[in-house]
C-alpha cells in the first residue's frame, strides 16, 4: 500500500513537474511575441517620427521662403512708393508750372485785349493773337484736369493695392488668398493651408481641429467664394500684370491642391467640402 501511494505521489509530481515547465514555455513564448511587437511598434513609431519630422523640416523651408518672397515683395512695394511719390512730386510740379503758365496767359489777354490798335491791321493782328492766346489757355486747361485725373488714378490705384495686400493676405502662404475658407473664429485661410495643416496634425474624418492662429476648436468651416470674386475684380482694376500674376498663381495652386489630394488623408481633403 506504501508502494502504491509513493507511486502516486511521485506521478502527482512529475505532472505538475511537468504542467510548470508548459506554463515556463508559454509564459517565456508570450513574452517573446510581446517583445516583438513592442519592437515592431517602436520601429513604426520610429518611421513615423521620421516621416513627420522630414515633413515639419520641409514646412520651415517653405515657410522661410515665402518670407523671403514676402520680403522681395515688400521691398518692390517700397521702391514702387517711392516711384509714385516721385511721380507725384514730377506732377506737382508740372501742375505748378501749368498754373504759372496759365496766369500769364490769361494776363497776357487781358493785357491784349485792353491795349488800343493804332491801326485796322494791328487790330486784326492782336485779335489773331487773342484767339490764339486763348485757343493755347484751352489746351493747357485740358493738359491740366487730364495730369489731375491721371494723379488721381494712381493715387486710387495704389491705394487698392495696399488693401488687398493687408485685407486679403493668407497669414500661412503671405498671399492673396486662393480658395478661402472661414472659420467660426473669424479667422480665413487658404484651402491648401487649411488643409495641410490638418494633414500636419493627423486629423481624424470626424474631427475638424484647430485654427491654426488662435487654436480655437473649429466648430464649422465655409468656403467664401464672395473673397475670391472680390480680389478678381480688384485684380481686374490693376492692370494686365495683376491679372496674368494672379492667373499664374491660381493655376499653381490648383496644381499643388491636386498633388496634395494625391497623398492626403480624407479629413485633410474634405477640408470645407472642397474634395468633395
Amino acid at each position: 500500500r506504501l508502494d502504491k501511494e509513493r507511486g502516486d505521489m511521485e506521478a502527482i509530481v512529475t505532472r505538475e513537474k511537468e504542467d510548470k515547465q508548459r506554463l515556463t514555455r508559454e509564459v517565456e513564448k508570450e513574452r517573446q511575441k510581446r517583445d516583438e511587437e513592442l519592437k515592431k511598434q517602436e520601429e513604426e513609431l520610429e518611421g513615423e517620427r521620421a516621416v513627420h519630422a522630414a515633413e515639419l523640416e520641409m514646412m520651415r523651408e517653405e515657410r522661410e521662403q515665402r518670407e523671403e518672397e514676402m520680403r522681395e515683395r515688400n521691398e518692390e512695394c517700397e521702391k514702387r512708393k517711392l516711384e509714385q511719390n516721385e511721380m507725384e512730386e514730377r506732377m506737382k510740379k508740372r501742375l505748378q508750372e501749368m498754373e504759372k503758365k496759365k496766369k500769364e496767359r490769361a494776363n497776357e489777354t487781358k493785357a491784349e485785349r485792353a491795349g488800343k490798335a493804332a491801326t485796322e491791321e494791328e487790330s486784326q493782328a492782336r485779335a489773331a493773337r487773342i484767339t490764339a492766346l486763348e485757343q493755347e489757355m484751352g489746351s493747357v486747361n485740358k493738359e491740366h484736369s487730364g495730369v489731375r485725373e491721371q494723379a488721381g488714378k494712381a493715387e486710387l490705384l495704389s491705394k487698392m493695392e495696399e488693401t488687398l495686400e493687408s485685407q486679403y493676405q493668407c497669414a500661412t502662404c503671405l498671399e492673396l488668398f486662393i480658395a478661402p475658407v472661414s472659420l467660426n473664429c473669424g479667422h480665413t485661410y487658404c484651402w491648401l493651408c487649411l488643409a495641410q495643416w490638418k494633414e500636419s496634425s493627423g486629423r481624424t474624418r470626424g474631427d475638424l481641429g484647430t485654427c491654426p492662429h488662435c487654436r480655437a476648436a473649429v466648430l464649422h468651416e465655409n468656403r467664401v467664394y464672395a473673397i475670391d470674386h472680390m480680389i478678381d475684380a480688384m485684380v481686374d482694376q490693376l492692370g494686365e500684370d495683376k491679372r496674368k500674376e494672379r492667373k499664374e498663381k491660381v493655376q499653381e495652386r490648383k496644381e499643388a491642391e491636386e498633388q496634395f489630394k494625391a497623398t492626403a488623408t480624407g479629413a485633410a481633403v474634405n477640408t470645407a467640402n472642397r474634395g468633395a
